[in-house]
């Protein structure tokens, strides 16, 4: 089955995918260095500007030509359109503006899965958004939609990243299972699973610098945000006192005393495999980073929509 994704990013849903057995018709994008991540990595990005209302754009002063609009009539009868659009709008660190906000793609996306009308839709996005009322959307195109929440520590991340995800298709969809279990799980249900893996561990931390560190050696961290290059933004760790630890840069300065996890460990720490190709400075990487799917939640996705497909 082939894919086209949109607000593809760094490529973060596009890596689980293709190891689901996908094959990419377009990854569309219109951040300059993510593109180029993109290409870097061996996907065939489109830089275009999705749906309407595209704003200026400058570098350096200077007033840059617009993108051309992604033509998603051009892509009729794809298997799989997987969107992402921009979580600003409702996601908890942001103002909340919802669907006032000018970075609302969801409108965008929805044009596009009506123009290509692919056989699967799935449209990703932070806890918070809209997903239900999006799904009502969808049910006047699709047989079946289903939100679904999911935390990827659940399939083994070191850090947590609580999505939603709606599915659509012609079919019901059977969402995948669990292969990593939390503190909270009885003991009987815990046949065949590991234990969620640990922050810590995944870094290659033996021991915490801070006792209250503890406890993210061996359990999953906060997520990994968008804007980990400006380090933890929590002045009671520096004291010694106890507040939020919300984003991995916190986990890491109880860990280590690092203030900001490096691009290569945030990339570990959502997934990523070794190396990957980021381009762009490292304001723009930790970007990518941070708004990426994590690849293993596109991938069990993936896998368990060709599952339903072929027993159609």
């Amino acid at each position: 089955m082939n894919c086209l994704t949109l607000f593809a990013g760094g490529g973060g849903a596009d890596i689980g995918l293709q190891r689901a057995g996908f094959r990419h018709l377009a990854c569309v994008e219109a951040d300059t260095h993510a593109c180029a991540t993109l290409r870097a990595a061996g996907f065939p990005a489109v830089q275009a500007w999705i749906g309407d209302g595209q704003p200026e754009r400058r570098a350096r002063g200077k007033v840059l030509p617009p993108l051309p609009v992604f033509d998603a009539a051009a892509h009729p009868g794809s298997d799989l359109l997987w969107a992402s659009p921009p979580c600003q709008p409702f996601s908890r660190a942001g103002k909340q503006l919802g669907a006032a906000d000018e970075r609302n793609g969801w409108p965008a996306a929805l044009e596009a899965i009506r123009a290509v009308r692919p056989r699967w839709a799935v449209v990703e996005n932070v806890v918070g958004s809209p997903a239900e009322a999006w799904a009502d959307e969808l049910r006047a195109l699709y047989p079946e939609v289903q939100v679904w929440r999911a935390d990827a520590v659940d399939w083994g991340l070191p850090s947590h990243r609580d999505r939603v995800y709606i599915v659509a298709g012609p079919m019901r969809w059977t969402a995948p299972t669990p292969t990593h279990y939390g503190p909270g799980v009885p003991w009987l249900v815990r046949g065949g699973l590991q234990p969620w893996a640990g922050f810590g561990e995944a870094l290659g931390v033996k021991h915490a610098l801070h006792p209250s560190g503890r406890r993210y050696l061996s359990q999953p961290g906060p997520t990994v945000a968008a804007t980990e290059y400006k380090g933890h933004t929590n002045p009671h760790l520096e004291r010694g006192r106890n507040g939020p630890v919300n984003r991995a840069s916190c986990a890491n300065f109880l860990l280590t005393g690092n203030r900001v996890v490096t691009v290569a460990e945030a990339a570990l720490l959502v997934g990523f495999p070794a190396g990957y190709p980021f381009q762009g400075p490292k304001e723009a990487q930790y970007r990518q980073i941070g708004n990426a799917v994590a690849p293993i939640m596109a991938e069990v996705i993936g896998r368990a929509i060709l599952k339903s497909n072929g027993a159609e």
